[in-house]
């Protein structure tokens, strides 16, 4: 069971009123002393003093409170300079507080010292948090997020933050002491039950606006305005905050919200809000009217004696937004009402109007900040009858009466109605001035809907002409063009395309462009698409097959569509026939391939497999092989060399390296000079292109003992050793060719080759082929193919290289040329 004790009595005499609570509490606790009180104060009481009285009556009470905007209960109802205790007792539920000072500078320190102060008192885990702490200059989401997370989901944390009237300074009461920058908690074990609603009766007006600079709290620019000028463009011109136009946040595309309320403009346009607002999140003005506020209320109220279905209430809290006291004015009284209406009238009812309330979202939740609402919490015993309380009549404190007909008392009568008269008026000049900016907000959002509305009829007009012009641009252009939804259907197409492809319109509206691509074309789209999606603009080849069955090939330009939220609305494309372009091409690489080796050496003593793929029709990668085809033994070479760029251009430079050096290598020169000699003319070549041609060239003399090589630039080529399964990289000095017309080559050598050595000569279209993860090939995975391989054939060595390679690409065309020469030692085999 709990014993509860309220007591509340309003005036200007510190001692008398406190006096007064004290007697109402007594009376309703009995001789039962009480373990812990609550009490909430005007803010201009001597809060000493009435410290000091209460402990004075209660021996040993555990006591906590705060100054507040304005507090109510059911034992008098409203008021803005009153005295409210509550005070408890329980021979079932454990009740303990604790504090933590120096907030500001170290909350992690200050939430520990409070919660093992107070758990230190209890003999089980706490069940429900109560604080007041001060949260008017202070960023309290971090520290309500330190102690929720310490006391755990079991104990959720409620309260309101202390508040004030008008500019007057707030307090934190923890027994005796008047505190500012700390955190006092009350704590409850046992078998306590407790329910809570939350009313937010704000509605957004308006259209959002995105917040494009903020830092925490402060929000400097608000779409193209500063937030000062945000509030004076829709409310007109004001030096004060218009704290009651708060703003909703939204963080997501859903239409959830949670408010912030401006708490202080700065010089600089800047504005502070009672939480964090962040970057990129889009907002939107709000208003809460009288009425809509009372009949949220009364829902709210009619939810939370709902929510007790097993247990009866002991007491009821509401911890509500001092925004919603300046809604409802002089109908500040309907919020206790409303709860002693929905609740048995013995029932202790105590609230008060707080700068920001204290709970979590939803039942088992975190507890988090919120503004603007009203959080109603009923506390109970579960397990026992709850106090019947007492009844109402004895619930009842009053305003402070003189106490004889002495001056000094009449004084201090007739000064406490100046007080409240002058903060009557007060109020109606605020009530004035909110009613004044709701009119200009309600007149300049209508101003700018309806210039909005204009300037998207002028602006559909345009589209609409533009549409026009584009689409006859579109229809008459001789190049393909297809509209696809964002699930790669075509939506529609153009004349071009439905001839290239000799499908009707409709026939092919409903089709993708796998559907209509060739069985290799379609493992690549598939295998690729994410890859391709991820780019705003993308360009590739492909083959699509036409209605009749033929094949066609085409050059790919897309691009993703979006709508004015960045979200993917679907995707355009021009597509090219590329046929009579490939068939150039295509001849082309027909008189490149055919300068290249057609068919792989037969000599004694040595395995030889060489092959080039490139990445265009034609490309710029080269391979050749020189020997006497008439000499029984006689010295082999190898030249791989890689033009800077692929396509015509590249090939036509490797055809003049490849005359170059069969022609030098036909003299029976000195690999040095060849090199050299190949240098000069190309570099005469290229002297006014700036491309180069990097080259390995490599000779196995006759007796099958050593190598001879020069590596022009080229990447190193790697010889293998089975017998000791080691690598080595035959590096050397020296440049590309075409850079240097002087430079000298010079040649490295390696004695004491053996059987069943491979020598790997290749170019960096292998080892830098990625795959869809932009994962690179590498020459660690090339050379675990050659250590797998090694006892093959040279020629199954170079296709298990290029059947890996094709694996490990998932069939993309490849970005480069890619050439590679295995040379396979046979001295016990030499025939």
């Amino acid at each position: 069971m709990i014993h509860v004790g309220l007591g509340q009595t309003e005036g200007i005499d510190t001692p008398s009123v406190t006096n007064r609570v004290i007697n109402s509490c007594r009376q309703q606790m009995g001789h039962r002393s009480p373990t812990a009180g609550i009490v909430f104060a005007g803010s201009r009481f001597d809060h000493q003093v009435m410290l000091d009285l209460i402990h004075n009556a209660f021996d040993n009470i555990q006591l906590l409170g705060c100054t507040t905007a304005g507090d109510y209960s059911s034992a008098f109802g409203f008021s803005d300079d009153s005295i409210t205790l509550m005070t408890l007792a329980s021979d079932t539920i454990e009740i303990a507080t604790g504090v933590g000072y120096h907030l500001s500078e170290d909350h992690e320190t200050a939430v520990g010292t409070a919660v093992k102060s107070s758990q230190e008192e209890l003999s089980q885990a706490p069940r429900i948090c109560l604080t007041f702490p001060a949260g008017y200059d202070l960023n309290f989401e971090p520290i309500l997020k330190t102690l929720a997370e310490t006391l755990g989901k079991e104990c959720p944390v409620f309260g309101g933050a202390s508040g004030t009237q008008w500019s007057d300074d707030i307090y934190l009461f923890y027994g005796r002491e008047i505190l500012t920058d700390a955190l006092p908690i009350l704590l409850m074990a046992g078998p306590v039950e407790y329910a809570f609603t939350i009313a937010n009766s704000w509605k957004p007006l308006g259209s959002k606006t995105m917040v494009t600079q903020s830092e925490g709290r402060t929000v400097s620019r608000l779409g193209h305005m500063d937030a000062v000028g945000f509030y004076r463009h829709y409310l007109g011109y004001h030096e004060e905050p218009a704290k009651e136009f708060i703003l909703a946040v939204y963080e997501t595309d859903s239409d959830d919200f949670y408010i912030r309320a401006p708490i202080s403009y700065h010089d600089d346009g800047s504005v502070t809000f009672s939480g964090t607002i962040p970057e990129g999140a889009q907002v939107q003005l709000t208003e809460a009217a009288r009425d809509d506020l009372i009949k949220d209320t009364i829902a709210h109220a009619d939810q939370l004696k709902s929510e007790a279905t097993d247990w009866d209430p002991a007491m009821v809290f509401a911890f509500s937004c001092a925004f919603r006291k300046e809604i409802l004015g002089t109908q500040a009284q309907k919020e206790l009402d409303i709860l002693k209406q929905a609740f048995p009238k013995h029932l202790p009812i105590m609230g008060f109007y707080s700068f920001g309330e204290i709970a979590p979202l939803v039942q088992g939740g975190w507890s988090m900040t919120h503004g603007a609402t009203l959080i109603g919490l009923s506390i109970g015993a579960k397990g026992s009858e709850s106090q019947k309380g007492t009844p109402a009549s004895s619930l009842q404190s009053t305003t402070e009466q003189p106490a004889g007909a002495a001056a000094l008392d009449q004084e201090t009568q007739n000064e406490f109605l100046r007080l409240k008269l002058q903060r009557s008026e007060l109020y109606r000049q605020r009530l004035e001035a909110a009613k004044a900016f709701n009119s200009q907000m309600h007149l300049r959002i209508m101003t700018d809907m309806d210039e909005a509305r204009q300037e998207i009829m002028k602006k559909e007009a345009l589209l609409r002409k533009s549409e026009e012009k584009y689409r006859r641009i579109v229809q008459t252009t001789g190049e393909g063009f297809i509209l696809m939804d964002e699930n790669l259907i075509l939506i529609d197409a153009n004349d071009a395309y439905c001839r290239l492809l000799g499908y009707s319109r409709p026939e092919i509206l409903g089709k993708s462009n796998v559907d209509l691509a060739t069985p290799e074309f379609r493992r690549y789209l598939e295998a690729n698409k994410e890859i391709l999606l991820e780019k705003e603009y993308r360009k590739f080849e492909g083959e699509l097959v036409r209605k009749k069955g033929s094949i066609v090939p085409v050059l790919i330009h897309g691009n993703t569509l979006r709508g004015d939220q960045g979200e993917i609305i679907g995707h355009m494309a021009f597509i090219t026939d590329m046929t009579e372009h490939k068939k150039a091409l295509a001849l082309a690489g027909e008189v490149q391939k055919s300068l290249l080796p057609q068919e792989d050496p037969k000599l004694p003593g040595l395995d030889v497999a060489g092959r080039n793929v490139s990445c265009d029709e034609v490309g710029g990668d080269y391979f050749d092989f020189f020997w006497r085809r008439e000499a029984v033994k006689t010295p082999f070479s190898v030249a791989v060399g890689d033009i800077t760029g692929h396509g015509v251009d590249a090939a036509l430079l490797m055809s003049s390296a490849r005359a170059f050096l069969r022609l030098h290598s036909s003299q029976q020169e000195s690999i040095s000079s060849i090199v050299h000699a190949a240098n000069t003319h190309l570099s005469e070549d290229v002297s006014e292109t700036g491309r180069f041609m990097t080259l390995f060239y490599l000779t196995v003399d006759a007796e099958l003992d050593s190598i001879e090589w020069i590596r022009a630039g080229h990447d190193p080529a790697i010889l293998y050793d089975p017998h000791g399964e080691t690598f080595e990289e035959l590096k050397g000095p020296g440049i590309a060719l075409g850079i240097d017309e002087a430079f000298a080559y010079q040649a490295s050598r390696k004695e004491g080759l053996k059987d069943g050595q491979v020598i790997a000569i290749g170019t960096d279209g292998i080892w830098e082929s990625c795959n869809q993860n932009q994962e690179m090939f590498g020459r660690e995975r090339f050379k675990d193919i050659l250590r797998s391989n090694t006892t093959r054939s040279a020629a199954e060595i170079l296709n298990a290289v290029f059947v890996s390679l094709d694996e490990f690409t998932h069939g993309r065309k490849p970005e480069d040329d890619v050439t590679l020469v295995i040379i396979k030692i046979q001295k016990k085999n030499p025939d």
